[in-house]
């Protein structure tokens, strides 16, 4: 894949993206599942107090940028959430149990697509790349979220959330997905919308970075650690020469 005209120009054969921010819409379903999840343990931390801890700002209906919920883990955000029960009195090994059990019995509705998915993996397909997918979220998460749209057949590999990796940003992710897909770091791109994505891709030592506007990442929080920032990934399909 070469990229040029408003992007930099690099010679690449893999991309690798975030999913929430990234390819689908991260606000909604995750404040869907965040709240109740709340709701489900309100009796022993008031909802705004767990909703605030976790990043989810109901006002704006936004997750908020550089929070638990826009980057970390499943187990991650179990940890979270456990410690403030811990916090209201709750002995941690309950804590564990209750907020994996909040988890489990929240509902998640599948993620809308950022832009048509579809025809961007086609066209960066016949392009000659190689695509991947890198999310702190859980394959299940992506097989849901990915799967109705179609573009599951284009990734030629997922490193999800539940991979007994060190995630973002630490670099193994992607690294993984190099390896996974036989492709160096050098011959690969990193698109996300996180400040977490852009230092997993440098410490990757991979080609080139690009922030994505579409998700939790701001202007501000993305361009001291991307390469090239996008409004969305749709942008790498808008020239012929991406």
């Amino acid at each position: 894949m070469h990229i040029g005209a408003a992007l930099p120009a690099v010679d690449a054969e893999l991309i690798v993206f975030d999913k929430d921010g990234t390819l689908v819409d991260l606000h909604a379903p995750w404040g869907t599942w965040v709240e109740s999840v709340a709701a489900t343990l309100a009796a022993i931390v008031p909802p705004e107090h767990l909703l605030s801890r976790l990043g989810w700002n109901a006002t704006s209906g936004r997750v908020e940028g550089e929070t638990p919920l826009a980057i970390a883990s499943l187990p991650t955000l179990q940890a979270v959430i456990a410690t403030r029960l811990y916090e209201a009195g709750m002995g941690w090994s309950e804590a564990m149990v209750t907020a994996q059990r909040a988890m489990l019995e929240a509902d998640r509705p599948p993620a809308p697509p950022i832009c048509a998915l579809l025809p961007l993996f086609e066209a960066l397909t016949a392009r000659g790349s190689r695509l991947a997918v890198v999310t702190t979220d859980d394959l299940t998460g992506v097989e849901r979220d990915l799967a109705p749209l179609g573009v599951l057949q284009y990734l030629s590999a997922i490193v999800a959330g539940d991979r007994a990796l060190p995630t973002k940003p630490a670099p193994d992710m992607v690294l993984e997905a190099c390896a996974a897909v036989g492709i160096t770091p050098m011959r690969t791109v990193v698109a996300g919308d996180s400040s977490a994505d852009m230092l997993m891709g440098r410490a990757a030592k991979v080609a080139l970075t690009i922030g994505v506007l579409s998700g939790s990442g701001t202007t501000e929080t993305l361009s001291p650690h991307a390469d090239v920032l996008v409004p969305t990934v749709c942008a790498l399909a808008t020239d012929g020469s991406h």
